[in-house]
C-alpha cells in the first residue's frame, strides 16, 4: 500500500502590533469571586500642566491595564518569571529589594477590596 501524502495545513496568525508598550510603577494582585487572578498594573506620574492665561496646575496621571487569567496559568508565570530573574541575577547581580518589603509584600500598602474573597498587595 502506497504512503499517502500527508497534506500540509496552513493557518493565518495574526498579530496586533497597535498597542504601545505600557510602563508601569504600580500594581496590585487580587483574587476573584470566580477564583480568576487580577493584576492590575498601574502607571502613575505627576503632571504640572501650563494654562494659556500662565497659570500652572499640578495633577497626578493614573493609567492601568489589568490582566486576568486562571490559576493554572498564573502559577506559569511565576515560574517563568522566577527562572528568568535568576538568569539576570547570574548575569546582573543581586536584585535588592526596598526594606519595607517582606515576603514579596509591602507591609505599609496592603488593600482590600470591596469583595471578601479578594485581598491584594500594591507593588
Amino acid at each position: 500500500m502506497p504512503e499517502e501524502k500527508q497534506q500540509k495545513q496552513h493557518v493565518n496568525v495574526e498579530v496586533d502590533h497597535s498597542k504601545e508598550v505600557f510602563y508601569t510603577n504600580d500594581f496590585a494582585v487580587n483574587v476573584s469571586r470566580n477564583r480568576e487572578i487580577v493584576i492590575d498594573f498601574r502607571q502613575t506620574l505627576p503632571r504640572a500642566d501650563v494654562l494659556p492665561n500662565g497659570q500652572a496646575i499640578n495633577s497626578i496621571s493614573v493609567k492601568h491595564t489589568a490582566i486576568i487569567m486562571q490559576p493554572t496559568l498564573m502559577k506559569m508565570l511565576v515560574l517563568i518569571l522566577k527562572e528568568n530573574l535568576e538568569k539576570l541575577e547570574k548575569e546582573m547581580g543581586k536584585i535588592k529589594l526596598p526594606d519595607k518589603w517582606k515576603m514579596g509584600k509591602k507591609k505599609e500598602k496592603i488593600i482590600a477590596t470591596k469583595s471578601e474573597s479578594s485581598v491584594g498587595y500594591i507593588g
